[in-house]
Protein backbone atom coordinates (compact mmCIF):
# COMPACT_ATOMS: atom_id res chain seq x y z
CA UNK A 1 0.00 0.00 0.00
CA UNK A 2 2.67 2.50 1.05
CA UNK A 3 4.96 1.36 -1.77
CA UNK A 4 2.16 2.02 -4.24
CA UNK A 5 1.61 5.49 -2.80
CA UNK A 6 5.29 6.38 -3.21
CA UNK A 7 5.22 5.05 -6.76
CA UNK A 8 2.10 7.03 -7.62
CA UNK A 9 3.56 10.22 -6.24
CA UNK A 10 6.53 9.88 -8.58
CA UNK A 11 4.41 9.08 -11.62
CA UNK A 12 3.19 11.65 -14.12
CA UNK A 13 -0.35 10.47 -14.70
CA UNK A 14 -3.15 12.58 -16.11
CA UNK A 15 -5.34 11.52 -13.16
CA UNK A 16 -2.98 13.28 -10.71
CA UNK A 17 -4.38 13.41 -7.16
CA UNK A 18 -7.42 11.26 -8.00
CA UNK A 19 -5.16 8.19 -8.23
CA UNK A 20 -4.66 8.31 -4.46
CA UNK A 21 -8.41 8.52 -3.95
CA UNK A 22 -8.98 5.53 -6.25
CA UNK A 23 -6.30 3.52 -4.48
CA UNK A 24 -7.69 4.36 -1.06
CA UNK A 25 -11.25 3.45 -2.13
CA UNK A 26 -10.10 0.09 -3.51
CA UNK A 27 -8.12 -0.61 -0.35
CA UNK A 28 -11.19 0.05 1.82
CA UNK A 29 -13.26 -2.22 -0.44
CA UNK A 30 -10.74 -5.06 -0.08
CA UNK A 31 -10.69 -4.71 3.70
CA UNK A 32 -14.48 -4.72 3.96
CA UNK A 33 -14.75 -7.60 1.51
CA UNK A 34 -12.41 -9.62 3.70
CA UNK A 35 -13.82 -8.75 7.12
CA UNK A 36 -17.51 -9.17 6.23
CA UNK A 37 -17.27 -12.88 5.24
CA UNK A 38 -15.07 -13.61 8.26
CA UNK A 39 -17.59 -11.99 10.58
CA UNK A 40 -20.29 -14.23 9.13
CA UNK A 41 -18.13 -17.22 9.99
CA UNK A 42 -17.97 -16.10 13.61
CA UNK A 43 -21.77 -15.88 13.65
CA UNK A 44 -21.70 -19.66 13.87
CA UNK A 45 -20.24 -19.30 17.36
CA UNK A 46 -23.75 -18.43 18.51
CA UNK A 47 -24.70 -22.07 17.95
CA UNK A 48 -23.55 -25.17 19.75
CA UNK A 49 -21.01 -26.94 17.56
CA UNK A 50 -21.76 -30.64 17.89
CA UNK A 51 -20.31 -33.65 16.10
CA UNK A 52 -23.57 -34.08 14.21
CA UNK A 53 -23.39 -30.47 13.04
CA UNK A 54 -19.81 -30.94 11.82
CA UNK A 55 -20.63 -34.15 9.95
CA UNK A 56 -23.66 -32.61 8.25
CA UNK A 57 -21.63 -29.65 7.02
CA UNK A 58 -18.72 -31.76 5.78
CA UNK A 59 -20.96 -33.96 3.62
CA UNK A 60 -20.24 -32.14 0.40
CA UNK A 61 -21.86 -34.66 -1.95
CA UNK A 62 -25.20 -34.52 -0.15
CA UNK A 63 -27.40 -32.01 -2.02
CA UNK A 64 -30.62 -31.20 -0.18
CA UNK A 65 -33.84 -31.64 -2.11
CA UNK A 66 -34.91 -28.01 -1.79
CA UNK A 67 -32.06 -26.95 -4.09
CA UNK A 68 -33.53 -28.86 -7.05
CA UNK A 69 -37.16 -29.48 -6.09
CA UNK A 70 -38.58 -26.82 -8.39
CA UNK A 71 -36.57 -28.07 -11.35
CA UNK A 72 -37.79 -31.63 -10.73
CA UNK A 73 -41.37 -30.36 -10.57
CA UNK A 74 -40.95 -28.67 -13.94
CA UNK A 75 -39.38 -31.81 -15.37
CA UNK A 76 -42.28 -34.00 -14.29
CA UNK A 77 -44.92 -31.59 -15.57
CA UNK A 78 -46.18 -31.64 -19.14
CA UNK A 79 -46.36 -28.79 -21.63
CA UNK A 80 -49.86 -28.33 -23.08
CA UNK A 81 -49.85 -28.32 -26.90
CA UNK A 82 -53.42 -29.04 -27.98
CA UNK A 83 -52.79 -28.78 -31.74
CA UNK A 84 -49.40 -30.52 -31.98
CA UNK A 85 -48.85 -34.01 -33.27
CA UNK A 86 -47.78 -36.86 -31.04
CA UNK A 87 -44.23 -36.94 -32.47
CA UNK A 88 -43.88 -33.22 -31.93
CA UNK A 89 -44.99 -33.60 -28.33
CA UNK A 90 -42.42 -36.36 -27.79
CA UNK A 91 -39.64 -34.20 -29.21
CA UNK A 92 -40.61 -31.16 -27.16
CA UNK A 93 -40.97 -33.21 -23.98
CA UNK A 94 -37.60 -34.88 -24.56
CA UNK A 95 -35.89 -31.54 -25.19
CA UNK A 96 -37.48 -30.11 -22.08
CA UNK A 97 -36.33 -33.06 -19.97
CA UNK A 98 -32.83 -32.85 -21.41
CA UNK A 99 -32.58 -29.13 -20.74
CA UNK A 100 -33.90 -29.48 -17.18
CA UNK A 101 -31.59 -32.44 -16.52
CA UNK A 102 -28.66 -30.24 -17.52
CA UNK A 103 -29.97 -27.47 -15.25
CA UNK A 104 -30.35 -29.92 -12.35
CA UNK A 105 -26.82 -31.21 -12.87
CA UNK A 106 -25.47 -27.67 -13.05
CA UNK A 107 -27.38 -26.72 -9.91
CA UNK A 108 -25.96 -29.70 -8.02
CA UNK A 109 -22.46 -28.86 -9.23
CA UNK A 110 -22.78 -25.29 -8.00
CA UNK A 111 -24.12 -26.44 -4.61
CA UNK A 112 -21.31 -28.99 -4.17
CA UNK A 113 -18.71 -26.39 -5.17
CA UNK A 114 -20.11 -23.94 -2.64
CA UNK A 115 -20.01 -26.62 0.03
CA UNK A 116 -16.38 -27.38 -0.80
CA UNK A 117 -15.51 -23.71 -0.42
CA UNK A 118 -17.51 -23.58 2.80
CA UNK A 119 -15.35 -26.28 4.38
CA UNK A 120 -12.46 -23.82 4.80
CA UNK A 121 -14.24 -21.32 7.09
CA UNK A 122 -16.02 -24.19 8.88
CA UNK A 123 -12.72 -25.74 9.91
CA UNK A 124 -11.48 -22.30 10.88
CA UNK A 125 -14.52 -21.75 13.11
CA UNK A 126 -14.18 -25.23 14.61
CA UNK A 127 -10.56 -24.54 15.51
CA UNK A 128 -11.51 -21.23 17.11
CA UNK A 129 -14.34 -22.85 19.09
CA UNK A 130 -12.20 -25.64 20.47
CA UNK A 131 -9.35 -23.27 21.27
CA UNK A 132 -11.78 -21.17 23.28
CA UNK A 133 -13.06 -24.26 25.06
CA UNK A 134 -9.53 -25.37 25.92
CA UNK A 135 -8.73 -21.91 27.20
CA UNK A 136 -11.85 -21.95 29.35
CA UNK A 137 -10.97 -25.36 30.80
CA UNK A 138 -7.43 -24.25 31.60
CA UNK A 139 -8.74 -21.08 33.17
CA UNK A 140 -11.15 -23.05 35.36
CA UNK A 141 -8.42 -25.46 36.40
CA UNK A 142 -5.94 -22.82 37.46
CA UNK A 143 -8.44 -20.42 39.01
CA UNK A 144 -9.78 -23.19 41.29
CA UNK A 145 -13.27 -21.76 40.95
CA UNK A 146 -15.06 -24.80 42.27
CA UNK A 147 -17.94 -22.73 43.54
CA UNK A 148 -18.52 -21.15 40.16
CA UNK A 149 -18.44 -24.53 38.43
CA UNK A 150 -21.01 -25.96 40.83
CA UNK A 151 -23.18 -22.90 40.43
CA UNK A 152 -23.01 -23.24 36.66
CA UNK A 153 -24.38 -26.75 36.89
CA UNK A 154 -27.33 -25.47 38.87
CA UNK A 155 -28.36 -22.99 36.20
CA UNK A 156 -31.62 -23.79 34.54
CA UNK A 157 -31.40 -25.22 31.04
CA UNK A 158 -32.86 -22.58 28.72
CA UNK A 159 -32.49 -24.48 25.46
CA UNK A 160 -36.13 -25.54 25.48
CA UNK A 161 -37.37 -21.95 25.60
CA UNK A 162 -35.87 -20.68 22.34
CA UNK A 163 -37.03 -21.04 18.77
CA UNK A 164 -34.67 -23.28 16.80
CA UNK A 165 -34.48 -23.09 13.04
CA UNK A 166 -33.37 -26.70 12.72
CA UNK A 167 -33.33 -29.66 15.09
CA UNK A 168 -29.55 -29.97 14.95
CA UNK A 169 -28.84 -26.26 15.42
CA UNK A 170 -28.87 -25.60 19.15
CA UNK A 171 -27.79 -22.30 20.62
CA UNK A 172 -24.56 -22.21 22.54
CA UNK A 173 -24.67 -21.70 26.30
CA UNK A 174 -23.12 -18.27 25.90
CA UNK A 175 -25.87 -17.20 23.50
CA UNK A 176 -28.62 -18.51 25.78
CA UNK A 177 -27.17 -16.60 28.71
CA UNK A 178 -26.97 -13.48 26.57
CA UNK A 179 -30.64 -13.77 25.62
CA UNK A 180 -31.59 -14.37 29.25
CA UNK A 181 -29.60 -11.36 30.44
CA UNK A 182 -31.15 -9.18 27.76
CA UNK A 183 -34.68 -10.11 28.83
CA UNK A 184 -33.79 -9.72 32.52
CA UNK A 185 -32.42 -6.24 31.88
CA UNK A 186 -35.64 -5.32 30.10
CA UNK A 187 -37.71 -6.62 33.02
CA UNK A 188 -35.57 -4.76 35.56
CA UNK A 189 -35.85 -1.56 33.56
CA UNK A 190 -39.63 -1.97 33.37
CA UNK A 191 -39.81 -2.52 37.15
CA UNK A 192 -38.78 1.11 37.55
CA UNK A 193 -41.88 2.14 35.57
CA UNK A 194 -44.48 0.73 37.95
CA UNK A 195 -47.95 2.32 37.59
CA UNK A 196 -47.95 3.99 41.00
CA UNK A 197 -51.38 5.59 40.73
CA UNK A 198 -52.92 2.27 39.70
CA UNK A 199 -51.26 0.45 42.59
CA UNK A 200 -52.54 3.09 44.98
CA UNK A 201 -56.04 2.64 43.58
CA UNK A 202 -55.85 -1.13 43.96
CA UNK A 203 -55.24 -0.72 47.69
CA UNK A 204 -58.90 0.32 47.93
CA UNK A 205 -59.91 -3.18 46.86
CA UNK A 206 -60.46 -5.79 49.53
CA UNK A 207 -62.03 -8.44 47.33
CA UNK A 208 -64.13 -8.72 44.21
CA UNK A 209 -67.53 -7.67 45.57
CA UNK A 210 -67.60 -4.63 43.31
CA UNK A 211 -67.85 -6.90 40.27
CA UNK A 212 -71.14 -8.14 41.65
CA UNK A 213 -72.57 -4.83 42.83
CA UNK A 214 -72.04 -2.60 39.80
CA UNK A 215 -74.90 -4.17 37.82
CA UNK A 216 -78.23 -5.80 38.61
CA UNK A 217 -80.35 -8.12 36.51
CA UNK A 218 -83.40 -6.41 38.00
CA UNK A 219 -82.60 -3.35 35.87
CA UNK A 220 -83.59 -4.13 32.27
CA UNK A 221 -81.50 -3.05 29.31
CA UNK A 222 -82.75 -0.22 27.12
CA UNK A 223 -81.33 -1.80 23.97
CA UNK A 224 -83.18 -4.33 21.87
CA UNK A 225 -79.91 -6.03 21.00
CA UNK A 226 -78.22 -7.76 23.91
CA UNK A 227 -74.61 -6.81 24.62
CA UNK A 228 -72.35 -8.46 27.14
CA UNK A 229 -70.33 -6.29 29.47
CA UNK A 230 -66.65 -5.65 28.92
CA UNK A 231 -64.17 -4.62 31.60
CA UNK A 232 -63.48 -1.08 30.42
CA UNK A 233 -66.98 0.35 29.96
CA UNK A 234 -68.17 -0.14 33.59
CA UNK A 235 -64.88 1.39 34.75
CA UNK A 236 -65.42 4.48 32.59
CA UNK A 237 -69.06 4.76 33.66
CA UNK A 238 -68.31 4.43 37.38
CA UNK A 239 -65.48 6.96 37.07
CA UNK A 240 -67.86 9.39 35.36
CA UNK A 241 -70.31 9.08 38.25
CA UNK A 242 -67.50 9.67 40.75
CA UNK A 243 -66.41 12.79 38.84
CA UNK A 244 -69.97 14.11 38.99
CA UNK A 245 -69.84 14.51 42.78
CA UNK A 246 -69.00 18.21 43.33
CA UNK A 247 -68.18 17.94 47.04
CA UNK A 248 -65.19 15.66 46.47
CA UNK A 249 -61.83 17.43 46.53
CA UNK A 250 -60.22 17.99 43.14
CA UNK A 251 -56.92 16.32 44.05
CA UNK A 252 -58.77 13.15 45.10
CA UNK A 253 -60.69 13.07 41.82
CA UNK A 254 -57.48 13.69 39.86
CA UNK A 255 -55.82 10.81 41.70
CA UNK A 256 -58.73 8.56 40.74
CA UNK A 257 -58.50 9.67 37.11
CA UNK A 258 -54.77 8.94 37.02
CA UNK A 259 -55.26 5.49 38.52
CA UNK A 260 -58.07 4.57 36.15
CA UNK A 261 -56.11 5.93 33.18
CA UNK A 262 -53.12 3.74 34.05
CA UNK A 263 -55.38 0.78 34.72
CA UNK A 264 -57.19 1.06 31.39
CA UNK A 265 -53.87 0.53 29.60
CA UNK A 266 -53.65 -2.99 31.05
CA UNK A 267 -57.39 -3.57 30.86
CA UNK A 268 -57.17 -2.87 27.13
CA UNK A 269 -54.38 -5.43 26.78
CA UNK A 270 -56.52 -8.03 28.54
CA UNK A 271 -59.53 -7.27 26.36
CA UNK A 272 -57.57 -7.24 23.11
CA UNK A 273 -56.01 -10.58 23.98
CA UNK A 274 -58.97 -12.44 25.50
CA UNK A 275 -62.20 -10.63 24.51
CA UNK A 276 -62.05 -10.64 20.73
CA UNK A 277 -65.60 -11.22 19.49
CA UNK A 278 -67.31 -8.56 17.36
CA UNK A 279 -69.62 -7.53 20.20
CA UNK A 280 -66.68 -7.26 22.59
CA UNK A 281 -64.80 -5.08 20.13
CA UNK A 282 -67.83 -2.79 19.71
CA UNK A 283 -68.15 -2.24 23.47
CA UNK A 284 -64.39 -1.69 23.81
CA UNK A 285 -64.47 0.97 21.09
CA UNK A 286 -67.40 2.65 22.81
CA UNK A 287 -65.44 2.70 26.08
CA UNK A 288 -62.31 4.13 24.40
CA UNK A 289 -64.29 6.88 22.70
CA UNK A 290 -66.13 7.75 25.90
CA UNK A 291 -62.99 7.75 28.06
CA UNK A 292 -61.28 10.39 25.92
CA UNK A 293 -64.28 12.65 26.37
CA UNK A 294 -64.51 12.01 30.12
CA UNK A 295 -60.80 12.31 30.90
CA UNK A 296 -59.93 15.25 28.67
CA UNK A 297 -63.11 17.33 28.46
CA UNK A 298 -64.85 16.18 31.67
CA UNK A 299 -68.02 15.61 29.68
CA UNK A 300 -70.22 12.59 29.09
CA UNK A 301 -71.61 12.05 25.56
CA UNK A 302 -71.44 15.78 24.90
CA UNK A 303 -73.18 16.71 28.17
CA UNK A 304 -71.59 18.65 30.98
CA UNK A 305 -71.48 16.72 34.22
CA UNK A 306 -74.39 17.52 36.56
CA UNK A 307 -74.09 20.25 39.18
CA UNK A 308 -76.77 18.98 41.53
CA UNK A 309 -76.33 19.17 45.29
CA UNK A 310 -77.58 15.80 46.47
CA UNK A 311 -76.44 12.30 45.64
CA UNK A 312 -79.94 11.28 44.61
CA UNK A 313 -80.29 14.15 42.14
CA UNK A 314 -76.93 13.39 40.54
CA UNK A 315 -77.73 9.71 40.02
CA UNK A 316 -81.21 10.48 38.74
CA UNK A 317 -79.85 13.02 36.26
CA UNK A 318 -77.28 10.54 34.93
CA UNK A 319 -79.90 7.79 34.72
CA UNK A 320 -82.42 9.97 32.90
CA UNK A 321 -79.81 11.41 30.54
CA UNK A 322 -78.68 7.93 29.59
CA UNK A 323 -82.25 6.90 28.93
CA UNK A 324 -82.89 10.01 26.83
CA UNK A 325 -79.76 9.42 24.74
CA UNK A 326 -80.85 5.87 23.91
CA UNK A 327 -84.35 7.09 23.00
CA UNK A 328 -82.94 9.85 20.80
CA UNK A 329 -80.63 7.47 18.95
CA UNK A 330 -83.50 5.02 18.34
CA UNK A 331 -85.72 7.86 17.09
CA UNK A 332 -83.06 9.04 14.64
CA UNK A 333 -82.51 5.49 13.39
CA UNK A 334 -86.24 5.05 12.74
CA UNK A 335 -86.55 8.29 10.79
CA UNK A 336 -83.27 8.11 8.85
CA UNK A 337 -82.90 5.76 5.92
CA UNK A 338 -79.86 3.53 5.87
CA UNK A 339 -77.71 1.56 8.24
CA UNK A 340 -76.96 3.23 11.59
CA UNK A 341 -73.38 4.45 11.90
CA UNK A 342 -70.88 3.32 14.48
CA UNK A 343 -71.05 6.59 16.41
CA UNK A 344 -74.76 6.08 17.15
CA UNK A 345 -74.07 2.51 18.18
CA UNK A 346 -71.33 3.56 20.58
CA UNK A 347 -73.54 6.27 22.09
CA UNK A 348 -76.34 3.77 22.69
CA UNK A 349 -74.00 1.29 24.36
CA UNK A 350 -72.45 3.96 26.60
CA UNK A 351 -75.82 5.50 27.51
CA UNK A 352 -77.31 2.10 28.31
CA UNK A 353 -74.37 1.37 30.60
CA UNK A 354 -74.87 4.66 32.45
CA UNK A 355 -78.60 4.03 32.81
CA UNK A 356 -78.20 0.53 34.22
CA UNK A 357 -75.36 1.34 36.62
CA UNK A 358 -77.00 4.53 37.93
CA UNK A 359 -80.32 2.76 38.40
CA UNK A 360 -78.57 -0.17 40.10
CA UNK A 361 -76.93 2.18 42.62
CA UNK A 362 -80.24 3.95 43.27
CA UNK A 363 -82.01 0.63 43.83
CA UNK A 364 -79.26 -0.66 46.12
CA UNK A 365 -79.89 2.16 48.62
CA UNK A 366 -83.70 1.99 48.30
CA UNK A 367 -85.35 4.81 50.24
CA UNK A 368 -82.10 5.68 52.05
CA UNK A 369 -80.51 7.25 48.99
CA UNK A 370 -81.39 10.74 50.20
CA UNK A 371 -79.36 10.13 53.36
CA UNK A 372 -76.23 8.99 51.50
CA UNK A 373 -73.56 11.66 51.37
CA UNK A 374 -71.37 12.29 48.36
CA UNK A 375 -68.33 11.14 50.32
CA UNK A 376 -70.00 7.80 51.10
CA UNK A 377 -71.02 7.28 47.48
CA UNK A 378 -67.53 8.20 46.28
CA UNK A 379 -65.99 5.64 48.64
CA UNK A 380 -68.41 3.01 47.34
CA UNK A 381 -67.62 3.88 43.73
CA UNK A 382 -63.90 3.83 44.47
CA UNK A 383 -64.20 0.36 45.96
CA UNK A 384 -66.17 -0.95 42.97
CA UNK A 385 -63.67 0.50 40.49
CA UNK A 386 -60.76 -1.04 42.40
CA UNK A 387 -62.50 -4.43 42.61
CA UNK A 388 -63.24 -4.50 38.87
CA UNK A 389 -59.65 -3.54 38.07
CA UNK A 390 -58.32 -6.22 40.41
CA UNK A 391 -60.55 -8.88 38.88
CA UNK A 392 -59.53 -7.90 35.36
CA UNK A 393 -55.82 -7.79 36.14
CA UNK A 394 -55.85 -11.37 37.43
CA UNK A 395 -55.71 -12.23 33.72
CA UNK A 396 -52.32 -10.54 33.24
CA UNK A 397 -50.28 -13.78 33.62
CA UNK A 398 -52.35 -15.36 30.87
CA UNK A 399 -51.85 -12.33 28.61
CA UNK A 400 -48.08 -12.41 29.20
CA UNK A 401 -47.97 -16.13 28.39
CA UNK A 402 -49.94 -15.55 25.18
CA UNK A 403 -47.52 -12.85 24.08
CA UNK A 404 -44.63 -15.28 24.59
CA UNK A 405 -46.32 -17.83 22.31
CA UNK A 406 -47.16 -15.69 19.32
CA UNK A 407 -47.51 -17.98 16.32
CA UNK A 408 -46.09 -15.52 13.77
CA UNK A 409 -42.32 -15.98 13.85
CA UNK A 410 -41.58 -12.54 12.43
CA UNK A 411 -43.53 -10.94 15.31
CA UNK A 412 -42.31 -13.21 18.09
CA UNK A 413 -39.25 -11.21 19.16
CA UNK A 414 -41.22 -7.98 19.50
CA UNK A 415 -44.02 -9.86 21.27
CA UNK A 416 -41.63 -11.44 23.78
CA UNK A 417 -40.07 -8.05 24.48
CA UNK A 418 -43.54 -6.60 25.03
CA UNK A 419 -44.29 -9.48 27.41
CA UNK A 420 -41.08 -8.83 29.35
CA UNK A 421 -41.93 -5.12 29.55
CA UNK A 422 -45.44 -5.93 30.75
CA UNK A 423 -44.14 -8.41 33.32
CA UNK A 424 -41.72 -5.86 34.74
CA UNK A 425 -44.34 -3.13 34.98
CA UNK A 426 -47.00 -5.32 36.60
CA UNK A 427 -44.92 -7.72 38.69
CA UNK A 428 -45.95 -6.16 42.00
CA UNK A 429 -49.60 -6.09 40.94
CA UNK A 430 -49.47 -9.77 39.96
CA UNK A 431 -47.85 -10.67 43.28
CA UNK A 432 -50.48 -8.72 45.23
CA UNK A 433 -53.35 -10.38 43.39
CA UNK A 434 -51.81 -13.84 43.73
CA UNK A 435 -51.94 -13.49 47.50
CA UNK A 436 -55.71 -13.19 47.34
CA UNK A 437 -58.07 -16.10 47.39
CA UNK A 438 -59.23 -16.19 43.79
CA UNK A 439 -62.55 -17.55 42.70
CA UNK A 440 -62.86 -21.15 41.60
CA UNK A 441 -63.67 -20.05 38.08
CA UNK A 442 -62.50 -21.89 35.01
CA UNK A 443 -59.46 -20.15 33.57
CA UNK A 444 -61.27 -19.35 30.32
CA UNK A 445 -64.16 -17.78 32.27
CA UNK A 446 -61.88 -15.44 34.23
CA UNK A 447 -61.41 -13.30 31.12
CA UNK A 448 -65.07 -12.20 31.10
CA UNK A 449 -66.63 -9.81 33.58
CA UNK A 450 -70.09 -11.34 33.04
CA UNK A 451 -68.77 -14.73 34.18
CA UNK A 452 -67.38 -13.12 37.34
CA UNK A 453 -70.67 -11.29 37.92
CA UNK A 454 -72.76 -14.45 37.52
CA UNK A 455 -70.48 -16.47 39.78
CA UNK A 456 -70.50 -13.85 42.54
CA UNK A 457 -74.28 -13.65 42.34
CA UNK A 458 -74.63 -17.40 42.63
CA UNK A 459 -71.37 -19.11 43.69
CA UNK A 460 -72.98 -22.53 43.91
CA UNK A 461 -73.01 -24.38 40.56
Amino acid sequence: MFFSIRTLRGSKSDYKWSLLLILFTQFIGIILGTIAPLSRCFAALSFRVSLKWIVNHIKMSNVESYWTQKLYDWKQSSIPFPYSSRKCKIVIQSLKNLFLSICIGFQKTVVVACKMIRVIPIFFVICVVYCLRCWKLLKDMFSASVHNTEQLGKDKDLSGYVLQLQDDMEFAERTLKGISKSVNRLIQKAEKQQPKNLMKLLTESRGFEGVEKFDSHHVPSLLSEKYLHCWSLPLVTLTTIAMSLPNIQKNIVDCLLSGVSEGLVYVTLVEESLNITDDDVSIQKAAKTLWVEVEVYHKWLGNNLPKANTTEQILQWLRDTGKNVVSEVERVERTDIGVPNDNSKYKSISANSMYRISETILCSYHENISQVSQEELFAELLSMIADILAACLTNLPQVIAMKCHTSAIEKREASVRAAAQLLGETMQIINILQDRELLSLIRNDMAFIDKWHSYLKDPCP
